[in-house]
């Protein structure tokens, strides 16, 4: 039995992954325990019947600048804090291995791994490099990566395991044909869809897009497509009355928890390009119409998009663009009407797929 401490927190980006791999390593008959911050990992993680210890971290800016500031001052100054504060921990709890999976709450357990003489891996989720990993970088065992990053990396162990994703997501890769259908038709009789009727799904991630929620309604769709949209909550009546006013058929939700279903039921999404929901589009062979969030300094979510567009799985749309509205609906019905297009990227998705990721990331924790 090897001892584990995974380091995750902030967001469902880098929690959910953590998750899905700490199921793996329990199942395998190991000791897993969490740290993070006091945000979604702070609940999600005991529900799911782990050890949990929260460190006190404040979010550090996204602009350099800005760590001059007050705001900036506080949130270093609580990293340094929660460095030491680790360090107690991992004396504590004495892992064999410590597991980073990113956000700016893992930061502290990896230096302190990393000063303790700890076995480290540490797993990147986009398609570039994070701050928060390219830190500990250089005391790392092992970097396991769901894409391949486009920089250049200094000279460490590098395994492509894939991003680890929940099983009844995973699940969805080992069906055949006719059980995809009888899914899909299962799924869209759950979610209140037509069964015969092509879907449109729309999707800015767990918590919504505003600017595809105003953007999306607004585009020239075939009529006889219907629409299944993920507002985010709090979001879903404005997107619901959208849709509404242009004539549309549209079932609007703030959030699904057995997304799969969604994924079952959708001939294209348009959405977001986080590492996790490219990641599941892959595993459910679902064409893409990508929207890169333009806000991410790093351009994380563009190089994410354009991994899947050079495997033939995607479409990027920018949101910078100006005819956007216009391209958002000429690239959807595109794909929508033409089911041989929508068979090419399908299985280029279904081939860039991982869906054994956290069984692969589980792998090179015990190997190391």
């Amino acid at each position: 039995m090897t001892r584990v401490l995974i380091a995750a927190g902030a967001s469902g980006g880098h929690v959910y992954p953590a998750l899905a791999t700490a199921e793996v390593l329990r199942a395998r008959g190991h000791d897993v325990s969490f740290v993070g911050g006091d945000r979604l990992e702070a609940t999600v993680v005991p529900e799911a019947g782990f050890p949990f210890h929260a460190l006190p971290i404040r979010r550090p800016p996204s602009v350099r600048i800005e760590l001059l500031t007050p705001h900036g001052i506080a949130a270093v100054t609580s990293i340094v804090h929660a460095t030491f504060l680790a360090g107690r921990l991992i004396r504590e709890l004495r892992p064999d291995v410590v597991l980073g999976m990113g956000g700016f709450a893992a930061l502290p357990v990896t230096i302190a791994a990393a000063r303790k003489r700890k076995k480290l891996v540490l797993h990147e989720q986009n398609a570039h490099l994070s701050l928060a990993q390219r830190i500990p970088l250089r005391w790392a065992d092992v970097l396991a990566l769901g894409l391949p990053v486009e920089e250049q990396l200094p000279r460490v162990k590098v395994e492509v395991v894939g991003e680890p994703v929940r099983h009844s997501i995973t699940a969805l890769a080992s069906m055949t044909g006719d059980e995809r259908i009888a899914f899909r038709r299962s799924a869209r009789s759950q979610l209140g869809l037509d069964a015969d009727a092509s879907t449109l799904f729309v999707f800015g991630g767990s918590l919504g897009s505003g600017p595809l929620n105003e953007s999306v309604p607004r585009a020239q769709l075939p009529d006889d497509v219907q629409i299944l949209h993920l507002a985010g909550t709090g979001r879903d009546e404005a997107v619901r009355d959208a849709w509404r006013s242009r004539g549309r058929r549209a079932v609007v939700f703030p959030y699904l928890d057995a997304i799969e279903n969604a994924y079952a039921a959708a001939d294209v999404v348009v959405a977001r390009s986080g590492a996790s929901s490219v990641a599941e589009f892959a595993i459910a062979g679902l064409p893409s119409i990508l929207v890169p969030l333009p806000t991410l300094r790093r351009g994380d979510q563009e190089a994410n998009a354009r991994f899947f567009e050079r495997a033939g799985a995607a479409v990027i749309v920018p949101q910078s663009d100006p005819s956007f509205v216009a391209r958002i609906g000429q690239e959807a019905t595109r794909v929508l009407t033409d089911g041989g297009a929508r068979k090419v990227m399908s299985d280029a998705a279904r081939s860039v797929a991982r869906p054994d990721a956290a069984d692969r990331l589980a792998d090179v924790i015990e190997a190391v």
